[in-house]
């Protein structure tokens, strides 16, 4: 049983890598060059939220965090297609900051212009990377200790098999 339970978390530690760092590589590739993109005119359907404080009650003492709930939804038109967003910026968010009260733009995709952003801001690493880096670091560890010893096995084998008379 204590087997099975030890696989199952290392395949989930693995699964787990492989997901965080294809969506880390998805990310970057879909929002490569986003502040070259061409802009439109932009509309807001939606936004709100904000941050909020919430309480965590840890074993030492009670903490309280931030928790960022913006979202925004705007609609805009390409050529004689509407498409609508939902991301602030590359890293997703609410909607940015307009000082200014400047019109909205919506910075789209040349080739894909169902993805676009209120704000071309290239996109950062963030909880994807993270994650992807630290079940890498178990998944280096875990081949560090194992691939030696199964090509060492795999040797022995090989070692005392019959061979063919000449």
């Amino acid at each position: 049983m204590k087997k099975i339970c030890f696989n199952a978390l290392l395949a989930l530690i693995y699964a787990t890598f492989f997901f965080a760092g294809a969506q880390e590589l998805h990310q970057r590739i879909l929002f490569h060059g986003v502040q070259n993109w061409p802009s439109v005119s932009a509309r807001i359907v939606s936004a709100g939220g904000g941050p909020i404080r919430v309480r965590n009650d840890w074993w030492s003492a009670p903490r309280m965090g931030m928790v960022d709930t913006s979202y925004v939804e705007f609609e805009y038109s390409v050529g004689s297609q509407t498409y609508r967003g939902d991301r602030g910026t590359a890293n997703g968010g609410g909607l940015p900051m307009n000082l200014l009260q400047e019109p909205w733009r919506a910075f789209y995709k040349p080739g894909s212009p169902s993805v676009a952003v209120l704000e071309p801001i290239p996109y950062q690493a963030g909880g994807w990377l993270l994650t992807a880096v630290v079940s890498g670091l178990v998944v280096i560890v875990h081949l560090w200790f194992t691939v030696p010893d199964s090509l060492a096995r795999l040797r022995g084998r090989g070692d005392n098999r019959p061979r063919p008379a000449s």
